[in-house]
């Protein structure tokens, strides 16, 4: 039989065979391996901690599903279209709202924390009034915008109230 010219190329494997070279083609004698290494990089000085993303408030488009419904508001045309400025004021508007509770629930949580101020069951159900109406006012948020930007605003509110 004749051999075709791939043939030459073709590495044989012997199973069987206990050996640990590397297959070879036929005829041709095993070429030992080298080691490479890499070249030596420098030292980093110091690894500075990885950088928190800036709570930045949302200006997010509204979701087609508000504004089909009319979330934003109607006119002799149909349902409006917010503007970038007006989507602007709406989160600003609602940020205010949302840091008011968060900072009112965070004194709460301190009073209940230390004890002996007020009656503890008013604080708490105080406390769950409050926690309610911060969730209630960013669900609002996410059907009007989605959850990402719900997410993003609940970050800056939280970034603001604790820069306060």
């Amino acid at each position: 039989m004749a051999k075709l010219p791939h043939q030459d190329r073709q590495l044989l494997i012997d199973w069987t065979a206990k050996s640990s070279a590397p297959p070879t083609r036929q005829g041709e004698a095993p070429v030992p391996l080298k080691q490479v290494t890499l070249p030596g990089l420098p030292e980093a000085e110091r690894r500075q901690p990885a950088r928190k993303s800036p709570a930045v408030m949302p200006v997010p488009k509204p979701l087609p599903s508000a504004i089909g419904k009319g979330n934003f508001g109607e006119d002799e045309r149909g349902p409006v279209r917010p503007t970038a400025a007006e989507v602007r004021a709406i989160t600003e508007h609602h940020a205010e709202k949302l840091i008011d509770l968060l900072g009112r629930l965070q004194d709460t949580d301190r009073k209940l924390a230390r004890g002996g101020e007020g009656d503890r069951t008013s604080l708490i159900h105080q406390k769950d009034r409050l926690l309610s109406g911060y969730q209630s006012g960013i669900a609002l948020y996410a059907e009007d915008f989605g959850e990402h930007a719900a997410n993003r605003l609940d970050a800056y509110v939280r970034h603001q109230v604790g820069k306060e």
